[in-house]
């Protein structure tokens, strides 16, 4: 998988949306916090284990999973890249496209890793 550098600086979560549906529930927030800490590298394996043997149906539903918890973790670039990919799988074109996007979204989810892991401290 190709991956693209990004400021490091740079924060990539916001869980603002998060605090809001949960009416600011800090045991809620963790417990969707850790959710999605344990599920999706899992589902950024099995994203790129089907692209490699080009089971686009199973690309098409690894991204469809996991853009409901992009949302919830303020991740909105990757909530577009994994729309782009479901898109580019049902349509079965501009497939050359998948690599990098699937490059990008394990990049940013690692540092969001880190930066989620930093915030379940403070909840």
């Amino acid at each position: 998988m190709q991956q693209t550098q990004t400021n490091t600086n740079q924060r990539y979560t916001n869980l603002d949306f998060l605090r809001m549906v949960s009416d600011d529930n800090a045991d809620f927030m963790k417990d969707l916090v850790n959710l999605f800490l344990r599920n999706t590298p899992p589902t950024l394996d099995l994203m790129e284990e089907s692209y490699q043997s080009g089971n686009w149906d199973d690309v098409r539903s690894a991204a469809h999973k996991m853009k409901p918890t992009f949302s919830y973790m303020g991740l909105k670039q990757l909530e577009v890249k994994a729309a782009r990919i479901e898109d580019i799988c049902r349509n079965q074109d501009n497939k050359e496209e998948i690599d990098p996007l699937i490059g990008e979204i394990k990049y940013i989810c690692e540092a969001a890793f880190t930066e989620l892991k930093e915030d379940l401290q403070k909840l």
